[in-house]
């Protein structure tokens, strides 16, 4: 399941369909949201991991060969940290299927 949310954990999209052995960039170019990402995102972009390719409206990590600048390293840094939306977004799901 792909599920993306904004900055308040509200979900505002969610893609389900393939097992979680599937790679979240094979799972995302099958999704609706794939092909309609700029006209669905407007002005904003979409924080994502490592596991989804570069493409416009995706903010990616920086790949960490031992190389990246300081500046690398502080985006590296501030697109981790904002995982915790998703991450708390799971979390609240999984509590109220618990119920």
């Amino acid at each position: 399941m792909k599920v993306v949310c904004d900055h308040n954990r509200k979900i505002i999209n969610f893609f389900a369909g393939y097992p979680g052995s599937v790679h979240d960039s094979r799972v995302f170019r099958n999704s609706l949201l794939c092909n309609t990402l700029e006209e669905k995102c407007g002005p904003y972009f979409l924080l994502v991991d490592s596991g989804y390719p570069l493409q416009t409206r995706l903010m990616t990590p920086f790949k960490d060969q031992g190389q990246l600048t300081r500046r690398q390293i502080n985006y590296n840094l501030k697109l981790s940290q904002n995982r915790y939306l998703i991450e708390h977004c799971f979390g609240i799901l999984k509590q109220k299927f618990r119920q």
